[in-house]
């Protein structure tokens, strides 16, 4: 059983995801750490996109990332989705979209 990564006080979800073009393969990195909230998207190794929510409270259960893929212009949204109740107990659920359309989901 593979262990999942922790930060200081709670669930850090890491994942790659490599996308192919008929111009390039770029490979999506994802680094959310639940506790602090702090969300780093890079691609091929650079950041594109490095958030950290304001210090409050929210009830959104769903968060999107959107950025563009390199020179060809495809449009990638990463959706994470926590759950409702105990929601820094359970895992979160990723789901990549390019283009508008559904890749897959990750849970993390």
């Amino acid at each position: 059983m593979a262990r999942r990564p922790r930060g200081a006080f709670g669930r850090v979800s890491e994942f790659g995801y490599t996308v192919a073009t008929h111009e390039a393969r770029h490979r999506i990195g994802f680094h959310h750490d639940q506790f602090s909230g702090i969300t780093v998207i890079t691609i091929d190794g650079s950041v594109v996109v490095a958030t950290r929510p304001p210090i409050r409270a929210t009830f959104r259960l769903t968060r999107r990332f959107r950025f563009d893929l390199g020179e060809s212009g495809h449009r990638v949204v990463i959706e994470a989705r926590r759950g409702l109740l105990l929601a820094w107990l359970r895992p979160l659920v990723y789901r990549i979209f390019i283009d508008d359309r559904y890749v897959t989901s990750i849970e993390r």
